[in-house]
């Protein structure tokens, strides 16, 4: 009978096989197959799906119908046959949504009417009486009205979950105060409180909430909390939600030391082991737990050695190494760990870490991995001049004059006072491809 509406994620997790990352080169979350037909068997299983396929027979029968009777010539049954056929090979690509449905509705609507015998548009004295038309009338006003409440609330939670977004670097208080009425305010709060901890989790990181109160910032952390453990108990095999979770918790820990955050933490990074044995975040996650919080490197790295057997093609579980290791001041290992990291494309989340290893690069003369680098920073400071100009530099060292040109073409187009510094170093290189 499958697994139930929007469920996916149980089987994609429960089945998921490690060759997916040597596909992706990262981290995968699905919620959905991406595949109409996978999507309605695993969800419905068999029935449902046999059902599914039958309401395309279904509309082709009532096509025939139509046009044995008259109500439709032959180009309007084409056209209708092809949107149909167009909808279904589409959806072997996607999954439906609001605006699909409209249309496969309407036009579903449009189908049966068509196979109607006689006039099916009445004169509006054949249609209802005036006690009919009164009652039609109320019914519609309830529908609008409750429609038009639903979509209000839909659309403050958006306002509040923008104004969020827009003030976390700047106001990190008020950050949490529109998130929180966000998420209140949703008609679907699973995925706005997922959204507020992904946030907040990477501002933590960041050292965006050390301006506000201790006692502020655990009150707005237990609020997220106490969203997050109604997810769990709504979706408790929902991976990405545990997740979400988990680094609440986590900062909850840091910021509190209150023992039932560590232990909330080991819960949820064991269900998530156990639901999901082939995906390599829960194993960051027990790093995070057994090395950053318990305190126990042995572990830490027996948890990444396992990561990395599962993938061992995702730079994320080298990068976890190097740190540990750079921290430990065995510095061998660590850039060992480190050149991995960054040949398997790891994705810089914070100006530290390039820092850290940036230098080491530029002492061996490494120009891949140093251009590597530089990449990953504008990607986090993509209006920093001096960047640019340093990439620009090693392209050059490395013999890739084109590049480099390239590279401070776009300098022009975020400072155009640079314009006469710019295009003497362009002239510069130029001169350098022709006279090698």
């Amino acid at each position: 009978m499958g697994v139930g509406p929007e469920n996916y994620n149980i089987v994609y997790d429960a089945k998921f096989q490690p060759i997916m990352y040597s596909l992706s080169k990262g981290e995968i979350w699905f919620e959905r197959a991406h595949n109409k037909l996978i999507d309605q068997a695993v969800m419905t299983g068999i029935l449902g799906l046999a059902l599914y396929l039958l309401i395309y027979a279904f509309l082709f029968v009532c096509l025939n119908k139509s046009y044995k009777k008259g109500k439709l010539n032959f180009a309007q049954i084409l056209a209708l046959r092809l949107l149909l056929i167009a909808y279904f090979i589409q959806n072997l690509f996607l999954f439906d949504n609001h605006s699909t449905y409209i249309l496969y509705f309407l036009i579903i609507g449009f189908i049966i009417v068509q196979t109607k015998d006689g006039n099916v548009f009445k004169s509006h004295e054949e249609l209802m009486s005036p006690a009919k038309a009164i009652k039609l009338t109320a019914i519609v006003l309830v529908v609008l009205l409750t429609f038009s409440l639903v979509n209000i609330r839909f659309l403050r939670a958006n306002y509040f979950a923008i104004k969020a977004l827009d003030s976390r670097y700047s106001n990190s208080e008020m950050f949490h105060q529109y998130f929180q009425k966000a998420v209140e305010l949703s008609i679907n709060p699973i995925q706005l409180a997922n959204d507020y901890a992904t946030q907040a989790a990477d501002l933590y990181v960041q050292g965006w909430f050390r301006n506000i109160p201790k006692e502020n910032l655990t009150v707005y952390l237990n609020r997220l909390a106490f969203y997050q453990e109604e997810n769990d108990r709504l979706d408790p095999l929902n991976l990405f939600s545990s997740y979400q979770y988990f680094k609440t918790a986590v900062n909850l820990y840091e910021a509190t030391e209150d023992q039932k955050w560590q232990e909330k933490a080991e819960y949820l990074v064991n269900k998530s082991i156990t639901a999901s044995p082939n995906n390599i975040r829960p194993w960051w996650q027990k790093f995070q737990l057994d090395y950053d919080i318990n305190k126990d490197a042995v572990k830490g790295r027996d948890d990444l050695d396992k990561a990395i057997a599962i993938a061992p093609k995702v730079g994320d579980s080298y990068w976890l190494m190097a740190l540990m290791y750079l921290l430990e001041k065995d510095n061998d290992l660590g850039y060992q760990f480190a050149d991995q990291a960054i040949d398997y494309s790891y994705n810089f989340k914070l100006d530290y870490d390039i820092q850290l290893v940036i230098g080491h690069y530029y002492e061996k003369q490494d120009w891949p991995r140093v251009e590597k680098l530089l990449i990953s920073y504008l990607k986090l400071r993509s209006t920093e001049i001096n960047i640019y100009f340093s990439l620009a530099e090693v392209y050059a060292l490395d013999d890739n004059v084109e590049e480099a040109i390239n590279i401070l073409k776009r300098v022009l187009i975020i400072d155009p006072t640079l314009t006469d510094k710019v295009v003497g170093q362009i002239e510069s290189l130029k001169q350098q491809k022709n006279n090698p």
